[in-house]
Formats: C-alpha cells, structure tokens, sequence
C-alpha cells in the first residue's frame, strides 16, 4: 500500500485520494506542498487512476507521484516577468490594471478613495543623450526605490515605459491627502542622485485624476492622469496638477488656508470669546462655553467652520487648542 512507500501525512493524503477513486472510478488529482527530510518545501502533484481489466471491471487504483516544484517555480518565475517592469521589477501596467480591479471590488458597496497618479520625470532625456542610458537606467531604479519608499505598502507603484511611473493610492480620505502625497514624492525626488560616479538632479511632474469623477477604468484614469501631468509641466514642471480645475482650486484654496494658519498660529490672530451658559429653568449661569475666532488681516472674520477641518488634517489642530 502506500504506506509502505509513503510516510506521514502524505501516505494519508494518497489513501484518502485512492479511496475517492475506488468510489467514483474517476481520475482523481491534487498538488501538496510538502517539507522533505532535508528541510527544503516541494510541490508535489498525485495522481490515482482507476485500473480496469479486458471485461471493464474495476480491479484497483494505479497512483502517481511526482514533484513538480521546478515546474512550478517556472511558471510563477514566466507569471512575474510578464507582469513586472524588467529593469525595475515594479509592476508593469498589466499588473496595474489588475490591482485596480482588485481595489475596486474589494470597495463595492463603498466609498471607492482610489486615485491615480502620472509621474514623468523633467528633462530626463538630457541625461541619457549626455551620460548615456546606462547611467539613466541606474537613476531610474533609484527613483523607482525612491517612489516605494515614500509611499504606504497599498499603494501600488509601477513603471509604464521610460521615465514614466503610474502610482495606485487606496484609501485616502480625501483631495487634500492625495495633494500631500504628490508634494511628498515630488520632495523626495528633489535630494542628489549619485549614478556612476555622477552628481545627478532631477524632478518631476505628476498629473492626477480620482475615481469615479475622472474615469471608471484604468484606461481613462491613465489618459486623464497623463494630460494633468501635461498641464503640471507647462507650469515649469516639479509641480502636481488635477485633472479637474475644480480640484485644482479646491486644493489650492486647502493649501492656502494651512499656510495661512500656520502664520497665524505665529501671528496671534486667534481669539477667544467666552459665551455663558444658562440654566433654562432656573435662568442661572451653569458655565462658560469658549468660542475661538480667527481675524484674518486680509479676509477678516473666518469662522471655525472654515478653518478647523483644515487645522485637523494638516495636524495644527494640537497647536491651536
């Protein structure tokens, strides 16, 4: 029996298999991952095919095994090559779009906060006609390195061709998030490169477009994403631009207002008024409910409705309070 050829689990797995065989007469089939004896995992394909004599009756279970694990690690090594950049192995735009349709089910029923973001990196072609593209293809991997690193592990950052990456944000909560993101990467790109004995600048422009508002596919996301791009690098490039200039206004407005807070948190243009609080019944005062007001010298009276969703997510709300 297989017990005598096999041992442990495997022999219970084979037995099991036989006795569905026997059962159903049928071909039956399943792959295991199993530790050998010198500690290394294989994969491990069984086979149990039913044995009929010349008057077609059952007569017993022929059974295969064979290790499979080179086969297996071939097609996983021909499954990443097709869907991975080959010079930085980030996911190539295949990959990209399978995440993005994994992202997307996975949020059925919900807010979907999915963005994409177009990177191309300025007069990168002057570094590959003076240095060659050895040395541009060093700094690509370095700024691919660079990209992962300022991201969270979610997000998903592939290369579409040449100096162009496309980056997947998840779960953001809202324009601004997506807005410090962008400046963040373009921040992190801004320190020397060093390639080859070479001292290397460079920047970058990103274009943006969210879903659902600037597409429903990849496709357009990507197109939406690459004409913003455009239109960050016709402003002088190391720049981010929206697709919408509905966005762009909203979150220039959002950028405004935190640097504006930020000097009047300096500046002492917060005030205070103490409003009591009266016992309806008795007419009694019970308590002081303090207001806080903010008297800007250019825009006067802006109330805290304005004001603290801004102060919460850039954080200055500790320095306020």
């Amino acid at each position: 029996g297989v017990c005598e050829i096999w041992h442990g689990g495997i022999a219970e797995t084979l037995a099991t298999q036989d006795a569905r065989t026997l059962e159903s007469q049928q071909q039956q089939r399943q792959e295991e991952r199993r530790q050998t004896a010198d500690g290394r995992w294989h994969n491990f394909e069984f086979i149990s095919t039913p044995v009929l004599d010349n008057k077609n009756c059952l007569v017993g279970v022929a059974g295969v095994a064979r290790d499979i694990t080179q086969f297996r690690e071939d097609q996983e090594r021909i499954r990443h090559l097709a869907e991975h950049d080959l010079l930085t192995d980030l996911p190539n735009r295949a990959l990209l779009g399978d995440r993005m349709a994994t992202a997307l089910a996975e949020t059925i029923g919900e807010q979907a906060q999915i963005a994409l973001l177009f990177i191309d990196l300025d007069h990168f072609k002057n570094i590959n006609d003076t240095l060659g593209h050895d040395v541009g293809d060093q700094l690509l991997i370095q700024v691919a390195q660079r990209l992962q690193a300022n991201l969270h592990e979610r997000d998903i950052v592939s290369r579409q061709g040449g100096d162009e990456f496309a980056i997947l944000l998840r779960g953001y909560s809202n324009p601004t998030r997506i807005a410090v993101i962008a400046r963040r990467l373009i921040d992190a790109l801004s320190p020397p490169f060093r390639v080859a004995g070479h001292e290397l600048r460079i920047s970058a422009s990103i274009g943006i477009s969210t879903y659902p508002h600037d597409g429903a596919d990849i496709g357009t996301l990507l197109k939406n994403a690459d004409t913003a791009m455009y239109q960050a690098k016709a402003t002088g490039g190391n720049a981010y631009q929206f697709f919408t200039e509905e966005m762009n206004a909203r979150i220039q407005e959002r950028v405004a207002m935190e640097n504006s807070l930020r000097q009047s948190l300096a500046g002492g243009e917060f005030v205070l008024h103490y409003q009591p609080q009266i016992d309806g019944a008795t007419g009694r005062m019970v308590g002081v409910e303090a207001l806080i007001r903010w008297q800007h010298p250019d825009l006067g009276n802006i109330p805290p409705s304005r004001f603290i969703p801004v102060a919460e997510e850039s954080g200055l709300i500790n320095g306020i309070g």
